[in-house]
């Protein structure tokens, strides 16, 4: 049968009914639109939850549009920035390596420790470089131990 959209779905044909998309207008009936997500939803009194199927026809609702908020981080680009990134241990060899960052953020965090009965005071430093992919952000993280840490974020589509 192919791959199902989710684990409750029992086909791939669409709605051709527009019995969601006329109800979506009503309002008086319980199912409701996101158009940003491209979900359908039902609702009632407190309870709100994802609509997979039409009620009148049960041919599936149009596939959800989140997953095109993202650029899609290719396995070639995973590779390349792994191989790029996995060496850096430190502040100097990452500026060494890629440059000086496009944003630098520092912070600190005071948190009481009931165990110790003191006041334990937390820095973080983040750097940020937007440059290094079109489709990802590198930010690399330094703790106040020195552990430099990194993370691979999928840019927003614009």
């Amino acid at each position: 049968m192919g791959i199902y959209r989710t684990t409750s779905s029992v086909t791939n044909v669409h709605c051709r009914c527009y019995c969601l998309n006329s109800s979506t207008n009503d309002l008086d009936t319980h199912i409701k639109f996101n158009c940003k997500t491209n979900k359908h939803f039902c609702v009632s009194d407190r309870i709100q939850s994802e609509s997979y199927h039409c009620p009148l026809c049960g041919q599936a609702t149009p596939e959800v549009k989140k997953r095109l908020w993202f650029h899609k981080i290719s396995l070639d680009e995973s590779k390349w920035l792994y191989e790029l990134l996995n060496p850096i241990k430190n502040i100097k060899q990452m500026v060494d390596t890629l440059g000086k960052p496009d944003l630098n953020t520092f912070s600190n965090l005071n948190k009481y420790k009931k165990i110790f009965k003191t006041w334990i005071m937390r820095q973080n430093n983040e750097m940020h470089y937007y440059k290094l992919s079109q489709v990802a952000t590198i930010i690399f993280c330094e703790k106040n131990n020195g552990n430099l840490k990194y993370e691979i974020r999928a840019n927003r589509c614009s």
